[in-house]
């Protein structure tokens, strides 16, 4: 879940397949994943 944090920390979204495995940060903490809207 490093990955996640330096992606919030830069403001920067995240590009992974694996939508379910980082759904608690986007809903909690703002993080933005590519393709997930």
């Amino acid at each position: 879940m490093w990955i996640a944090a330096c992606a919030l920390t830069y403001d920067l979204p995240l590009a992974t397949p694996n939508l379910k495995d980082y759904e608690d940060f986007r809903l909690h903490h703002g993080l933005r994943i590519l393709g997930a809207d």
